[in-house]
């Protein structure tokens, strides 16, 4: 029987409008919540769909739309940048969670709409809760606005009394920004004014502001002081260890830290951590090391994750070695209760261009639809930039007609990529089609700035 997602997804790529209503109330399809989630994240990259799809959904099938979705809903309006909409879809509800505030704020502040977060939390229908308060905080800090944080913090910590997690977030907003001794006054007034004591968080983030600030020495000094406090590491110290020495090229630091962990005494390592060592032996050492380690972890009985699989077929592709990524995709696929991703296929896809076959990552495009993955932005763009970089003729048309199909999915590429096709397009003797796709896509207004050519 097939995938009633699988079904679905087709119908909504293939046919809108009326079309569209048609197509889905005679496809059969038994709606559940489960499925309407499953669809929409399918679509989040693709805004125009994903919308088309929640419209089609609140009309005929609203008991579907569970949490889950406005979750969603507000991830793709702030996607697609609708910021006027995404804040009604939040007003909607008499009492947002905190994951769709955590969400909204996010997409917010990383449109640089830090004003409106602070005004969605602060004119809420209800009175504004600490844990609103530190989403709204991890989401200026995670967008480098910490100064802004620390401020909105200051002016309400008299009427909302910060806990743990209020402090560590802070003092990871001043490590991003690359001031570790911040977050170390912002610890010390977390014990001195509030009377609150560090948590095993509170020391891996000081232990990752020391590594990304390249004081690996410092932050091998203070690893074993946490240890001497009677602060026991747990899996994600280990892990942010391993993958910062990795990032530094520390590799034999990285083993180290790694046969301490799995150690008699010490703890149970996590997939995350076996991904931070297996991204570390592919990019440092090779791709066959990284092989192994995922082959013993599957035997000690460690369940790999998608990324674990994405971070081996990099692994290869980086290597050239394609054909054997798309066997591993076949393993993974019988192997794992997953199947793959979007991104496991814009990894396949710019392996294959990287090593000049561009036509398989074109057919892997089209053919990505079966395992129920959805094309985003980025498998448009990677195919366009390398048709266009051959120089030939049918090629760089071949680049434009994706751009084309690029932009009618809903897609805004950058100007770089649309001025590189065009001048691409002139140059080899395609200039018709490249008056064409002007004219009939600046008219509808779906180019990112004015084209020169």
């Amino acid at each position: 029987m097939a995938d009633p997602a699988v079904v679905v997804a087709k119908l909504v790529l293939r046919y809108c409008g009326n079309a569209l209503n048609v197509a889905l109330r005679r496809s059969g399809v038994a709606w559940s919540p489960l499925l309407a989630s499953r669809l929409l994240r399918l679509f989040r990259s693709d805004a125009r769909r994903f919308l088309r799809l929640h419209r089609w959904l609140s009309r005929h099938r609203p008991s579907c739309l569970g949490p889950a979705a406005t979750d969603l809903l507000v991830d793709a309006l702030g996607r697609a940048h609708r910021l006027d909409a995404l804040r009604r879809a939040v007003d909607g509800h008499s009492s947002p969670s905190i994951r769709t505030f955590a969400i909204a704020a996010e997409r917010l502040v990383s449109a640089g709409r830090s004003d409106l977060a602070v005004r969605l939390f602060l004119e809420s229908p209800t009175p504004p809760t600490l844990p609103l308060l530190n989403a709204l905080l991890a989401a200026l800090c995670r967008s480098g606005r910490i100064a802004e944080a620390e401020s909105l913090f200051r002016s309400l910590r008299r009427r909302i009394p910060p806990d743990a997690i209020t402090f560590n977030t802070l003092a990871d907003g001043w490590c991003r920004a690359g001031s570790v001794e911040r977050a170390v006054e912002t610890l010390r007034r977390m014990v001195m004014d509030a009377g609150i004591q560090p948590t095993a968080a509170s020391y891996n983030i000081l232990l990752k502001g020391f590594l990304r600030t390249n004081r690996i020495q410092k932050a091998i000094e203070f690893f074993r002081e946490m240890i001497r406090r009677g602060c026991k590491p747990d899996a994600v110290t280990y892990t942010t260890l391993i993958s910062e020495f990795g990032r530094a090229g520390e590799v034999d630091r990285a083993f180290k830290i790694f046969e301490e962990m799995i150690d008699p005494g010490g703890c149970h390592p996590t997939p995350a951590t076996y991904n931070a060592m297996i991204q570390l032996l592919c990019r440092k050492v090779s791709t066959d090391k990284g092989l192994n380690l995922f082959n013993e972890m599957k035997k000690k009985g460690y369940n790999p994750n998608k990324t674990t699989y994405n971070i081996l077929l990099k692994g290869l592709c980086d290597a050239h070695r394609v054909d054997q990524a798309m066997e591993f995709l076949t393993r993974m696929k019988k192997e794992s209760e997953f199947g793959p991703n979007t991104q496991t296929y814009n990894i396949l896809i710019r392996g294959f261009c990287m090593v000049g076959e561009i036509e398989r990552g074109r057919i892997l495009l089209a053919e990505m639809g079966k395992d129920g993955c959805i094309p985003d932005s980025d498998s448009y763009s990677i195919l366009v930039s390398a048709f266009c970089a051959t120089r030939k003729k049918n090629e760089v048309l071949e680049s434009g007609k994706l751009l084309q199909e690029m932009i009618e999915k809903g897609f805004t590429p950058p100007r770089l990529t649309v001025n590189r096709v065009m001048n691409g397009l002139i140059m080899t003797g395609n200039q018709e089609f490249a008056r064409e796709f002007l004219r009939r896509h600046s008219q509808c207004g779906r180019l990112p700035c004015a084209i020169r050519l």
